[in-house]
């Protein structure tokens, strides 16, 4: 039971982070919020972790430039998907931006289809549950969705999808902390490359000199998520694979629950303010996809 606990943990993370990702692109008074969160996102949680990383792998040098050139790739998806989660989420609510991550699970088994992998009847339907689920919520007048920003985070677990088949084939064959560190290596480096925009430099530099602890939350933000994937990994271990990826269907309930409780007793900083009918319309769409996930990973 503990490390089924601790295997829905990360979700928590992934809530939180939601949420302070809203804040972030919000309240921020200076110009360029999505390019100085990828700034923050990129170089600097980067440059924090790489270190420790390379650390833990004993200095060990990746010489394969095969491999070498899937981790830039990954890299590459990564930020486009990072960059296109940014902007569906400064017009989209947290909650809706969990469910629609729920879409990420359903482009994997369409790789794992084209690798050879063969569908159950029971996978087709989840699949269809959780299109279903953002469909629903994505269409919703209520919620005042554009579809500009529905189709970004479409395209932001599209790519997510593809960054996860990458870091599982290379941690496969160069081993998961060996990926991890140079991954947060080439992070730095796109970084480096972003700030040669002149526009993005500007906006960064203003951001750290006048508001430095929007940056500092962009950092705990990131370093958190790491940790959420390696507590997701660890807790991979001792629970069913099956079991473990289900549990990706509690993501948009925790955060719900979050969401409310915020609004509650911190509506500064939450977002998600509901009336009864969107409450309503918003858990009949976190449980098709939690339906739809079951169907597709537990049964």
């Amino acid at each position: 039971m503990q490390y089924i606990i601790l295997a829905i943990f990360p979700y928590v993370i992934y809530s939180v982070s939601y949420y302070a990702d809203k804040f972030l692109l919000t309240k921020s008074k200076v110009d360029g919020s999505v390019g100085n969160l990828m700034i923050g996102s990129s170089l600097i949680s980067g440059g924090i972790l790489f270190p420790v990383f390379f650390y833990l792998t004993k200095f060990k040098i990746i010489s394969d430039l095969r491999m070498l050139g899937l981790v830039v790739l990954m890299v590459m998806i990564m930020m486009l998907s990072l960059y296109s989660y940014y902007k569906a989420m400064e017009t989209l609510r947290s909650s809706v931006v969990a469910i629609l991550f729920l879409l990420v699970p359903v482009f994997s088994f369409v790789w794992a289809h084209l690798l050879g992998e063969s569908f159950s009847f029971s996978k087709i339907l989840g699949a269809i549950l959780i299109i279903s689920s953002a469909i629903y919520i994505s269409f919703e007048p209520k919620f005042e969705l554009k579809p500009k920003a529905t189709l970004l985070m479409v395209g932001s677990s599209f790519g997510w999808s593809i960054f996860y088949l990458l870091f599982s084939k290379i941690s496969g064959e160069i081993g998961f902390l060996e990926t991890v560190s140079f991954y947060q290596l080439f992070l730095v480096l796109f970084g480096l490359v972003l700030l040669i925009n002149k526009n993005i430099r500007s906006n960064f530099l203003s951001l750290f000199k006048t508001e430095p602890r929007f940056l500092i939350v962009n950092i705990i933000v990131k370093v958190s998520d790491m940790a959420a994937l390696l507590i997701t990994n660890y807790s991979m271990v001792f629970i069913p694979i099956a079991l473990a990826s289900s549990l990706v269907g509690t993501g948009p309930v925790i955060t719900i629950i979050i969401g409310l409780a915020g609004a509650k007793l911190l509506p500064k900083y939450f977002d998600d303010q509901f009336s009864r009918d969107e409450l309503k319309k918003l858990i009949i769409a976190t449980i098709l996809s939690i339906l739809g996930i079951v169907l597709m990973f537990a049964i």
